[in-house]
């Protein structure tokens, strides 16, 4: 069910996925991708669906401006307040 679920996810969000570019970007801080979620998560999306995550692990300031420059795909952060302002 969570990979059905990551599948429309992915799909209703990205849709340039699903017009033949496999390749995202993800905006993160430092802390997550130091956490080991990539290494858990990033195979399961490509083998499942064929999309390749690039992350750029940076701290969270540089990620919300990057996300706010249009630089990703995805904007993972852990700042609820700063992540609201530019959404």
């Amino acid at each position: 069910m969570f990979r059905l679920n990551l599948f429309i996810l992915l799909f209703l969000l990205f849709p340039r996925i699903c017009s033949g570019d496999n390749s995202l970007i993800v905006q993160s801080t430092t802390s997550t991708y130091n956490s080991g979620f990539y290494e858990y998560i990033l195979p399961i999306i490509k083998s499942e669906i064929n999309v390749v995550a690039h992350v750029v692990s940076v701290g969270t300031g540089a990620a919300l401006k990057n996300a706010a420059n249009c630089d990703g795909d995805v904007l993972i952060v852990h700042a609820k307040k700063k992540r609201v302002e530019i959404c």
